[in-house]
């Protein structure tokens, strides 16, 4: 399919997305490029244009990099050479002044930035012309990229894992101007409802249907707000949410396929278990920046040998198609063009799949007590089923481990792909499932359970407070 083009004099946030010197306040992110306000959306295509800008935003340089940073602050992966700002990430001790938190955090405001001009366009009627239909579906599409945006940035600087705290982050409900005031951050319970709100909008609103996976639908919508729900720990309504999404995903094509597991890395976008991944192609467009430089961790190996062991099976095909006898993911399994970005779609990465909600619904599941045991071993089943083990494995693992399995095979599963393991571990550690050190040795206090807030967004905006002992 091919896709439209944002032109420069229509940028809502392409400039500022791959800008390093952009955060002087975090207060201060804008377009650049701007028209005199009002004009820059003024026809169905130039409407299309700007949320492909935001699309694209998902490809930024502070956002797809990082995912190398997150595998490494789990242990999931290990940091070779040449990774910008992996400092500190190895023994969970990063510094305000780092370039990699730095990028990550402007890059995502600068994409809630982006969604909120074009939400305020739209619903001032400036996009003349426009479909009525269409521009709902586009105001729900910003929604949740907005959303999206914000749970990145609440898990990475805020203290997602307790809702009471009043440690959360700055939200962007309106685009900011010249004359917007500098706030300070929200607490989690206020982060917690603002991202719930958009998504159930966008669950309803946001294109029922799409041909590729590089676009998000109304299902998609409903899949990351089964995910807030989780870490929200509100386990009944994650678990019927996932569980709603697992029973219409068939209808509007989406599917777990039994076949080559690591066709769905060569194919991302296109294909039917992916529910969100960046458009890519060819060099320009590359996610895959950083990966390579990384090998898999010791802990990762080991819960992929203990399991294939336990199982009586040779070795578990989801490490192996990940990271082969190589142990290095250049050129190997989820990212196959890690480092020769050729053109085509290989070069991309998948932010969210169908896998997930499986393994959302079983831990939302398995968190409510023995009435739930069932339920979620029947989600854990259809995955370990498709990674090789066989059929009674599931049925062995006793009750009071049920938990922990959800989260040692979720790894096993995401390793590298969306920091996942990191989350699991730290809700797990904050929830008292996990001791601290048990998987990271490093990982001894709760501090480290997030970042600090980057020294630029500090600096800009004298209401923000920082995080607990990285003062």
């Amino acid at each position: 399919m091919k896709k439209l083009k944002y032109i420069t004099s229509l940028i809502i946030g392409a400039a500022t997305l791959f800008s390093c010197d952009l955060m002087d306040s975090i207060d201060n992110i804008q377009p650049e490029y701007q028209l005199e306000e009002g004009n820059y959306i003024t026809t169905p295509k130039s409407a299309e244009q700007a949320l492909n800008g935001i699309y694209q935003g998902w490809r930024a340089w502070g956002i797809s990099p990082f995912r190398a940073h997150i595998s490494v602050l789990s242990g999931s992966l290990n940091a070779g050479q040449g990774i910008s700002g992996i400092e500190g990430f190895a023994t969970n001790e990063v510094e305000t002044d780092n370039i990699a938190i730095r990028d990550f955090y402007t890059a995502n405001y600068s994409i809630i930035n982006s969604a909120n001009y074009l939400i305020e366009a739209l619903g001032a009627g400036k996009a003349v012309g426009i479909d009525s239909v269409r521009n709902v579906e586009i105001i729900g599409e910003c929604k949740f990229h907005r959303a999206l945006a914000h749970f990145m940035l609440l898990r990475q600087f805020g203290q997602f894992y307790d809702e009471s705290s009043p440690y959360g982050i700055v939200l962007r409900q309106e685009p900011y101007r010249p004359d917007s005031p500098i706030t300070a951050r929200d607490n989690v319970a206020d982060c917690y409802s603002s991202i719930l709100q958009d998504l159930t909008d966008a669950s309803s609103t946001a294109p029922e249907f799409v041909y590729m996976h590089d676009r998000i639908s109304r299902l998609t919508a409903k899949a990351l707000k089964a995910k807030v729900l989780l870490y929200k720990k509100d386990y009944p309504e994650a678990a019927a949410l996932a569980q709603e999404v697992l029973n219409e995903a068939a209808n509007y094509g989406y599917s777990l396929e039994l076949g080559d597991w690591s066709q769905l890395f060569s194919q991302h976008y296109l294909h039917p278990e992916t529910l969100f991944a960046p458009y890519t192609s060819g060099t320009t467009e590359s996610c895959s920046i950083s990966i390579d430089r990384t090998i898999v961790g010791s802990y990762t190996t080991s819960l992929a040998t203990q399991w294939a062991a336990k199982a009586g099976i040779g070795a578990d095909l989801r490490y192996t198609t990940t990271f082969q006898s190589t142990t290095s993911l250049s050129g190997n399994g989820k990212y196959p063009y890690a480092t020769s970005y050729p053109s085509g779609i290989g070069n991309g990465y998948i932010f969210m799949r169908l896998t997930e909600v499986y393994l959302i619904h079983a831990e939302a599941e398995a968190r409510q007590g023995a009435n739930h045991y069932a339920a979620a071993r029947a989600s854990l089943k259809v995955i370990t089923d498709r990674a090789g083990y066989p059929a009674e494995l599931v049925d062995q693992i006793g009750d009071e481990e049920l938990l922990e399995a959800i989260r040692q095979h979720k790894w096993i599963e995401l390793a590298a792909e969306t920091g996942e393991e990191w989350f699991d571990l730290v809700r797990y550690t904050a929830n008292g499932d996990l001791a601290f050190g048990t998987v990271k040795s490093t990982l001894t206090q709760t501090w480290q359970f997030i970042l600090p807030i980057p020294q630029k967004a500090l600096s800009g905006n004298k209401l923000l407070k920082q995080n607990p002992e990285y003062e």
